[in-house]
C-alpha cells in the first residue's frame, strides 16, 4: 500500500468513515467532521500505522488538507531515515 493510501486508511478509521469518501482537498474537521478528539486519533493512528513518534505535533497541526497531511508523513518518514 503506498503513503497516500496508508494515510487515507489512517483517517478513515480514526474517524469511522469509508475510505472512498476521502479526497486529497478534504480538510480533516471541516470537510471530514473530525473534531479535536479525531485529530488526536488521528495522529495515534498515524503513529502506529507508520511506525512514527507524532507527539511534537499539535492538534491544530493536523486540521489541514489530506494532502498535507500525506506531505508531512513523507517529510518525517525521510527525516527518520536520517
Amino acid at each position: 500500500m503506498d503513503i497516500d493510501s496508508k494515510v487515507k486508511q489512517s483517517i478513515a478509521s480514526a474517524l469511522s468513515i469509508d475510505v472512498n469518501s476521502i479526497k486529497p482537498e478534504h480538510y480533516l474537521v471541516r470537510d471530514l467532521g473530525a473534531d479535536s478528539l479525531h485529530l488526536i486519533m488521528v495522529q495515534k493512528t498515524l503513529e502506529d500505522n507508520f511506525g512514527l513518534d507524532l507527539n511534537h505535533l499539535e492538534s491544530r497541526d493536523l486540521n489541514c488538507k489530506v494532502s498535507e497531511l500525506t506531505i508531512m508523513i513523507k517529510y518525517f518518514m525521510e527525516k527518520s531515515k536520517e
